[in-house]
């Protein structure tokens, strides 16, 4: 609940006003000393100033440390991922009368974002439905305006920019949206980004105050960036162990005196793993003799199996006690340790009190030469079989891992290396396993959405503790100074380890992998070609379909006022946009967002029924057999007899033609359709052998599930309270209330062509109906779906189907 404060009311909340008596030194109870990563505290943020930018997380806990208010932070790092649209308090705090400006309409699919306004550009007056409460409409963002009053003020800012088709408001109550279908705005998104983000207060330690951003990384003000010294020496130092045993250990005691330090000429201490050494800060000590010294810094590295030393610069005795800066060469690649020494000889002419190194990882660009796209970020990736993460122990390493790195031991001319380098090429636990069993994975990797084969690759994929992926790659073409051009694309699927989960990152690694298997790598690209691997992410499953019911055929039977009279009634939710399912053999996470959207139901109501009409669903056996597996789904399918049917098919379809002009300026005769086997869109005298696709429907949804109800057309016109009375019996709904009318819905096309006379009748041309009539005696048609009604459980099946009759005389 944002509006209660760490104590549990709202007396000791947010603003400075409330800082002293509620999160001041005294009731700072931070706990522990560790860093959390993917987390973010909860706890009393300076909300009130910018967060500063800030490029580590060890240089955020510094920050902290330096400010005597603070006792925690939070560091959002450049490719910041965020879950959903959560923000910490002081970023839904910053998004309150805020008016974002968007490029585009309701065209785009609705998301969940709780609190928040949503409206077109243009809206009459007094006209409720113009603003949209809960939901967004993700589109382009063309601009933020702060301290909005009102959604009308943020309106009239959208009409005076000529691109603004539609705006969002936050309003000042805004609390946030928990949803991890919510699209965070870019605006608020890319501001967060290296963003260190400082805390005073945080209750005992418990995982309820602690709020999952995605890969941000927190800790607490005691707790600061490890030494990089050998575990031995490191843990002495931790904690406070005697030096006395090694003179050179009394310059690492972190006392920064003068009161102990080393006599040891020259003076050397080695790292734990390599580390990019950027300055090292030296207290001197006084010196027995008079005349000042020269202290000299090296850096140890080692390259092609040689240990080599490299000056970063050098430093005068006569510095008063003060501590004293020494830069260093910004490319060594990585030192593994440091060496300070004087050219004079003698007891009493060194004195070096306290060192202290400022390290960072090793730059990914240092060791990997070229560089590809994940997302919109830059990322390089070691070539299979050159590096591997690696463990030193429980604490060597730590001051890599504080400084936002990873240590990684590699192959390099003259043997093997180990370095700390960025985070963000560090092979992850999902490439490494991709790697040892990459023939397995790659066998089954790179089918198209749309292969028939991707269930089966699917379930090969899981069987090898994997999971299924989608995946983009672009080359992309252009030099520094001109938009890169898009020269080709390949969408293909990919199995990566189940290790990898969410973490796309991880898994765009995997699909550079597979496609380099099939000839593009990058080694081997021209030099300004770029590769973009984009849209990566998991699969979604039929399983993970949230739908109770779908009317799911035939066109012209009445399905439309099934679907207009459903979305009356009180226990259901039914879109107006047909559900047609037009979806590979695994459906795409952007599919089921985008049908999510058809919805408008809140998670915290009372659940209603979801159901929608998809008409051609009856005819594809595929979708039937995918749609079995969505959880409990139950398809109601209503007939009509075929050859009403297909003369009402045509008559709309005709119309169509008339209406958009789509079809040029002739189309068939239903004469011509029948006799001469020509086509108008979908109507096919073959198709009205409705049993085919009846008996499939049958097979995959079979009457023992109690998921499939085949009702006939007939009875809705002759007892539509009997009809949807056995709908709403078959759904588990309450039947419609006796004063309730039914309505006809979508009669308004067969209107308009009867009263202009363009009514094709098939009554009126014998040797047409002749032909469709054989054609139906001869498969015994209208017998198979009388049959096909009554196992299905059908208590009423009409005449025309028992004896085989039509409309016409």
């Amino acid at each position: 609940d944002l509006s209660k404060g760490p104590m549990g009311d709202s007396l000791c909340w947010a603003g400075w006003m409330t800082y002293q008596k509620c999160c001041g030194p005294a009731s700072r109870r931070w706990s522990g000393c560790g860093w959390r990563r993917g987390v973010d505290y909860w706890a009393h943020e300076y909300y009130s100033l910018t967060p500063p930018k800030l490029h580590s997380p060890a240089q955020c806990q510094q920050r902290c440390a330096e400010d005597p208010y603070c006792g925690g932070w939070t560091h959002f790092p450049e490719d910041w991922r965020p879950i959903g649209c959560r923000l910490p308090l002081a970023g839904v705090m910053s998004m309150r009368r805020s008016c974002l400006l968007r490029g585009g309409a309701d065209e785009n699919p609705q998301t969940p974002h709780r609190g928040l306004l949503w409206g077109p550009r243009e809206c009459p007056e007094n006209v409720g439905g113009c603003l949209k409460k809960d939901i967004d409409h993700v589109s382009w963002e063309l601009e933020i305006a702060r301290d909005v009053a009102n959604p009308a003020a943020c309106r009239k800012i959208c009409q005076c920019k000529e691109q603004c088709q539609a705006f969002v408001y936050f309003p000042a109550d805004y609390l946030g949206e928990p949803d991890d279908r919510c699209i965070l705005p870019q605006a608020s998104h890319a501001f967060w980004k290296a963003r260190c983000l400082l805390k005073s207060h945080l209750v005992a330690e418990d995982s309820k105050w602690f709020l999952p951003l995605g890969n941000v990384v927190s800790g607490s003000r005691s707790c600061p960036s490890a030494a990089p010294w050998r575990e031995g020496l490191e843990k002495k130092v931790e904690l406070g162990l005697d030096f006395t045993a090694d003179d050179r250990h009394s310059a690492l005691d972190g006392d920064l005196s003068r009161r102990s330090c080393s006599r040891t000429n020259p003076w050397q201490i080695t790292f734990d793993t390599e580390y990019e050494v950027r300055e090292v800060i030296l207290w001197l000590g006084d010196l027995e003799v008079q005349e000042p010294t020269t202290y000299f810094v090296f850096l140890s590295i080692q390259r092609d199996g040689r240990k080599q030393e490299v000056p970063c610069g050098n430093v005068t005795s006569n510095t008063k006690g003060r501590p004293v800066r020494v830069a260093c060469p910004t490319s060594t690649g990585g030192a593994t340790g440091i060496i300070v020494s004087s050219p004079k000889d003698g007891l009493g002419s060194f004195a070096l009190c306290e060192v202290e190194p400022r390290i960072e990882p090793v730059a990914c660009k240092d060791l990997i030469p070229t560089s590809l796209i994940i997302g919109a970020l830059e990322r390089r990736v070691f070539p299979k079989g050159l590096a591997k993460r690696t463990d030193l122990g429980t604490m060597a390493g730590r001051a890599c891992e504080r400084y936002g790195g990873g240590i990684v031991t590699f192959q390099a001319p003259g043997g093997e290396r180990s370095s700390c380098v960025e985070a963000l090429c560090v092979p992850s636990a999902c490439l490494e396993v991709y790697d040892d069993h990459a023939e397995d994975f790659d066998a089954i990797s790179g089918r198209g959405v749309w292969d028939s084969e991707l269930e089966a690759a699917e379930v090969r994929c899981t069987e090898l503790s994997g999971r299924f992926y989608e995946s983009a790659v672009k080359l992309l073409e252009g030099d520094d100074e001109s938009q890169p051009k898009v020269v080709a694309t390949l969408h293909a699927s990919l199995c990566a380890p189940s290790v990898c989960g969410e973490d796309v990152d991880a898994v765009a690694t995997v699909a550079l992998r597979i496609f380099a298997m099939r000839g593009i790598i990058l080694e081997n690209l021209p030099s300004n070609i770029q590769v973009s691997i984009q849209n990566v992410r998991p699969f979604a499953r039929w399983e993970d379909v949230d739908l109770d019911f779908l009317i799911g055929g035939f066109a012209r039977s009445g399905t439309h006022s099934l679907q207009g009279n459903l979305m009356k009634h009180t226990q259901c939710e039914v879109p107006r946009k047909e559900l047609t399912f037009n979806w590979g053999p695994l459906p795409m996470q952007h599919q089921l967002q985008q049908y999510e959207g058809f919805f408008r139901q809140r998670s915290e109501e009372p659940r209603l029924f979801r159901g929608g009409k998809g008409e051609g669903v009856a005819f594809s056996p595929r979708l039937l057999r995918h749609l079995w597996r969505v959880p409990g789904l139950k398809i109601v399918i209503v007939i009509r007899e075929p050859t009403e049917w297909l003369e009402s098919l045509y008559n709309l379809r005709a119309y169509g033609c008339r209406e958009d002009n789509h079809c040029g300026d002739s189309y068939p005769t239903l004469e011509d359709v029948i006799l001469k086997d020509e086509t108008l869109e979908d109507v096919r005298l073959e198709y009205v052998e409705f049993s085919k696709s009846l008996k499939e429907a049958v097979k995959q949804f079979p009457p023992s599930s109690k998921r499939l109800l085949l009702v006939e057309f007939e009875l809705l016109k002759q007892d539509p309270r009997t009809f949807y009375d056995r709908v709403c019996d078959f759904l588990g709904i309450d039947r419609f209330p006796t004063n309730y009318s039914f309505k006809a819905h979508s009669t308004e096309e067969r209107k308009a062509y009867t009263a202009a006379g363009k009514k094709a009748d098939l009554c009126q041309h014998p040797e047409a109906l002749e032909k469709v009539r054989a054609f139906l005696r001869e498969r015994q048609e209208h017998q198979h779906i009388a049959k096909l009604l009554a196992q299905s459980g059908a208590p009423w099946v009409s005449r025309r189907l028992l004896l085989g009759e039509d409309h016409c005389p």
